[in-house]
């Protein structure tokens, strides 16, 4: 049993490895699957903006 769980493990490591390989922030704003990166410095005006914009009663 203790060698199926570090076998499952392992191969869980493995496909993990071979996903972050591939993927990444850069290549998901490539291919369309984000709208935008935002900047962690930028985050908070960014949210601010959207909610007075999107839910003005949001920050009331």
């Amino acid at each position: 049993d203790e060698t199926r769980n570090e076998l499952k493990i392992a191969l869980q490591q493995e496909t993990a490895a071979r996903f972050d390989a591939v993927h990444s922030v850069e290549r998901a704003a490539r291919v369309g699957s984000l709208k935008t990166v935002i900047e962690p410095a930028r985050l908070r005006p960014y949210i601010i903006d959207f909610l007075r914009t999107h839910c003005p009663d949001s920050l009331k």
